[in-house]
Formats: C-alpha cells, structure tokens, sequence
C-alpha cells in the first residue's frame, strides 16, 4: 500500500464532464503514487432535468469505478434542488452525499488520514468528517459572477466559511488570487496548466476523418461553448471568410446567445462535433492553422485562468485572442485584438506561416506544465503538513 496520504477529492465536474484543472490534478497525484479518490459534482435535481448529458451519465454509471492504477471516481447521489440558495439546503445535501458515499469513503480511507481536495465553496460542509491530514480549497472560477441577490450572498457566506476553515488555498487567476488573499493569507497562486506530452503529439499526428480533407485555413476552439465564448464573432468570421473553416470543439449549453448558436450550425464552413474524448484531441489540432481564444469582455471569462492557452501553447499553433488579463502575459505569443479586427490578424498570421514562433511557444509550454504545477502545489501541501 502506498506510504504517501491518499488524496479525497471533492470536484466540481464529472469525470467525463468539462475536462479541465480537476481531471489534471487528479491524474498528476495518482501518478505520484498517492491513491486518489475522485468525488464527481454534486448535482441537483434541477441539473439532471437540464443537462441531458449529465441526466445520462447518472442513469447508466456505475456509482464507483477505477480510472487507472491508483485512481477511482465516485457519483455522488442526485441532490434537493437549490442548494445555493438555501444553506440549510446545502448541508443537508452534504449529510446525504457523506452518507450515500460513507462506504465507498471508508473503505477507500482504510482508516488513513487523507489530504481534502476541494474544488467549490459548498464542499466545505465535508471537512472535518474524514479526519484529515490538510484541507485544500482549489479556487478555479468566482461563482458569483452572472448571480444575484439571494444566491450570491449564499455563494459568499459559503466560499467565506470555506477561506476560513482551509489550511490552504489555490486560485488560479491573478483576480481570483488577490480577491482570496485578502481573506485568506495561506492563498498560492497556481494558473491552470498544460499536459505538454499529450497535446505535443498534434505535431505529428493524424487528423480524424472527419476533417482530414479540410482544406486550409482550419480555425479551431476546443472548450466549452457557453457564456465565456463570443459566439456572434464566430459567427462573423465565418460569413465574412467562407473559405475558412471553423471548427468549434465542445459540449453547448442552452441559452446562451440561441440565435448565434443556430446560425453557427446553418453554417457549411462550420463544424460542431460535440465533445471530443481528451484523448483524441492532439488528432484534431494536428489540422488546426489558428487556435481560437474569443472570450466576452466582461466577467463571465475575466477570472478565469484559462486552460485551453496553455494546451493550445503545448499544439506549437499560433493563437488569436480577444483581450483577456491572464492572456495578456504572454502577448509575446499571442495575437491579441478586439474582436472587429480578428479577420485582419488572422490574415496576417496565415501570411506570415503558421510555424512562425513554434518553438518559443512550445518552450513556454513546457514551463507551465501540470507537472510543473502539481510540484508546487504539493510543496505548499506539505509544508502545511509540516507546520
């Protein structure tokens, strides 16, 4: 059995949901030898009633599987409706998953004293309960942006409980950091990160049928297609320049922007695939011309870290984005313009050749690897353990 802490880590996706900073994380600890035990979101009634998606993921899965060696995920039990607007409500949801999952926990725990990897304000209602050796707070997202009223005092009154009682704190952007700082002194700053290795590989890997024979220039975005995603501009590069191909990797989600999301699929130079296996995704980039980054001004994309630079700096492709403050670090590397002058830059990166710069791009990319982060996420863990 393995000498180092097991890690219980409470996400705010599915495993097979939005793949991003919790999956890496996971997969780095588990590879360290630390035994990792993976609690996917917790979901309301509401979530399953609009997400299909995630309705099917809970009707036909298995509530514990083994990923790989040293790693499982667990579902927790669908949850009461509103639980951030009630903190009674949020508790009570907490009891049922501590309950439903206290098997699965314990025998997984085998009496050892785990390291808590949370990931939302409402996991805080699990410390305490599994007697463990450090508490973590991994801040990705301010889950307040886009709420009000009732909600967002409920998010605040919980996410402050959590600042209060974790012995460590991660937030990924530089606006998320000094917001937490300011409430918790023990806050590390570590972006998001890429796995270098694996989207390295679309340098010569093959294209996928479905858009081996696209001609170039080939756009592409890989991510979720929500409210962070400026879909009117997609929608006016691909009319503007019909020889252009857009390929827009990702889940949707109802109601945001219904009108540019229709044209986008009337559109013949637009592809939507859906979501992508994580696995096959360097296949699709080996086609990519132009790595896409079109965020929304406005806080719905601001405090975020965002994940796809750094896989898209692992790709070597050139990117565009619109003006984005943890983006803006590396304009160096990145073209970044407001979206009315998108065409022109992008003519101006296909002009002068798409590997222009790939090695400085794929030299960052090695520094910001989530080898690199977990390194010193653990650094701070341990030095918590210690003291």
């Amino acid at each position: 059995m393995s000498q180092l802490p097991p890690v219980l880590l409470f996400s705010s996706s599915d495993w097979e949901g939005l793949w991003g900073s919790r999956q890496q994380v996971a997969l780095e600890l588990s590879g360290r030898g630390h035994q990792v035990l993976f609690i996917e979101r917790f979901a309301g009634l509401e979530h399953l009633y609009k997400y299909p998606e995630m309705r099917q993921r809970h009707v036909t899965r298995n509530r514990l599987v083994k990923v790989q060696d040293r790693l499982w995920r667990a579902m927790p039990p669908p949850l009461l409706p509103g639980y951030y607007h009630a903190p009674l409500v949020t508790q009570i949801n907490a009891n049922i998953v501590g309950r439903r999952l206290n098997g699965i926990i314990q025998n997984f725990l085998q009496g050892r004293r785990p390291i808590l990897w949370m990931f939302k304000p409402e996991h805080h209602f699990m410390m305490g309960r599994y007697h463990e050796l450090v508490s973590v707070y991994h801040c990705i997202d301010e889950y307040t942006v886009g709420t009000s009223g009732r909600k967002t005092r409920v998010i605040q009154s919980l996410e402050a409980e959590m600042l209060r009682k974790a012995n460590v704190v991660f937030a990924n952007s530089m606006i998320t950091y000094q917001n937490k700082k300011a409430l918790a002194p023990h806050t590390h700053r570590f972006p998001s990160g890429a796995n270098v290795a694996h989207f390295g590989k679309a340098l010569t890997a093959n294209p996928p049928a479905e858009i081996a024979q696209l001609q170039s220039p080939v756009l592409m975005f890989a991510g979720w297609i929500g409210d962070k995603i400026n879909l009117k501009l997609l929608v006016e590069i691909a009319q503007e320049k019909p020889d252009w191909t857009l390929v827009l990797i990702g889940s949707t989600f109802p109601g945001h922007d219904t009108a540019s999301m229709a044209r986008l699929k009337q559109l013949p130079n637009v592809l939507l695939p859906g979501r992508i296996d994580f696995n096959q995704l360097p296949n699709w980039f080996a086609k990519a011309d132009v790595c896409l980054l079109p965020y929304v001004q406005g806080d719905a994309a601001l405090y975020r870290s965002p994940l796809k630079l750094y896989e898209y700096l692992a790709t070597g492709r050139p990117i565009i984005s619109t003006p984005h403050p943890e983006v803006s670090v590396f304009d160096h590397l990145v073209a970044i313009y407001r979206s009315q002058d998108w065409v022109t830059a992008i003519e101006n990166i296909l002009k002068n050749g798409t590997e222009a710069g790939q090695e400085m791009r794929l030299s960052v990319a090695r520094e910001h690897s989530w080898e690199k982060r977990v390194d010193g996420m653990l650094d701070a863990i341990n030095q918590e353990i210690a003291r």
